[in-house]
C-alpha cells in the first residue's frame, strides 16, 4: 500500500521528537544524580554557622555564643551565677576582615579571629579586665546552640553546650528596666516546635515560663 509523502514526514517528525525527549530526559537525571554525589560529603552552611563555648579563664563561668554569616557575625556573651546582671551583652552585626573582627558596646569590647570550625576571642571589661573565650561550631541538628526570645522589652538569651553525655545551659532574662535575673530551662531540656520551654523568676513582675526559639 502507498504511504503519502505527508504522512511520512509527519511519522519522521514523531521519531525525532521522541528521541529528543528520551535523550533530554536522561541528561537532566544525570545532572540530578551528579548535583547530589557532589553535595553529599559537604559541609553545609548551616554546620559551622552557629558556635557555643565558654569562658576559657579560671572560674570558666560566662558562656558565649557566635553566629557567623559570611562576612558578619553576632555574639551573646551571657555572664553566670555571679555575672549574670552585669556581663551579659549582645554584640550584633560586626564585620569580619581577614578573619578577625572587634565590637564595642557601652565600654565593653569584643573581639576574636574566626577559623573553619572555631573563634578565639577576648572580652574586655570597660576597667580593661580581659576575659579569654572561644567556641566551637555545633551540627545543625543538634540541641546544641543559641536560643532567645524577645519579651519585657529585651531579648532574653539561652546558650546549650553538650558537656559529655550532658547538656549545660546558661542563659538571662532582662527587660527594658534594666532589670535581669537568670533562666531556668524545665527538665527535660527538650526542643520542640515552639522551641525550649524556660522559667524566670522576674525580680518586679514574678515568675514566667515561655519558650526560647533558636537564634
Amino acid at each position: 500500500m502507498l504511504r503519502s509523502p505527508g504522512l511520512a514526514l509527519l511519522l519522521s517528525r514523531a521519531v525525532l521528537e521522541l528521541f529528543h525527549l528520551s535523550h533530554a530526559r536522561t541528561w537532566v537525571l544525570a545532572l540530578a544524580a551528579l548535583a547530589a554525589c557532589s553535595d553529599d560529603g559537604l559541609p553545609s552552611e548551616d554546620d559551622t554557622r552557629m558556635r557555643v563555648g565558654r569562658a576559657t579563664n579560671g572560674d570558666r563561668e560566662m558562656a558565649f555564643a557566635a553566629a557567623v554569616e559570611a562576612d558578619t557575625i553576632s555574639v551573646y556573651a551571657c555572664g553566670g551565677a555571679q555575672t549574670f546582671a552585669t556581663h551579659t551583652r549582645w554584640f550584633r552585626d560586626g564585620g569580619i576582615d581577614g578573619g578577625a573582627f572587634e565590637m564595642e558596646l557601652d565600654g565593653w569590647t569584643i573581639a576574636g579571629s574566626v577559623a573553619e570550625r572555631t573563634i578565639d576571642g577576648m572580652l574586655t571589661d570597660p576597667q580593661g579586665v580581659d576575659i579569654p573565650w572561644q567556641v566551637e561550631a555545633v551540627g545543625d541538628d543538634d540541641i546544641a546552640g543559641l536560643y532567645t526570645k524577645e519579651l519585657d522589652g529585651c531579648v532574653t538569651g539561652l546558650v546549650v553546650q553538650r558537656q559529655a553525655d550532658s547538656l549545660d545551659t546558661q542563659g538571662t532574662w532582662c527587660n527594658d528596666r534594666t532589670e535581669s535575673a537568670q533562666v531556668i530551662v524545665l527538665s527535660p531540656v527538650v526542643l520542640t516546635a515552639e522551641g525550649i520551654h524556660v522559667q524566670v523568676d522576674r525580680p518586679t513582675d514574678g515568675a514566667i515560663d515561655f519558650f526560647v526559639a533558636p537564634f
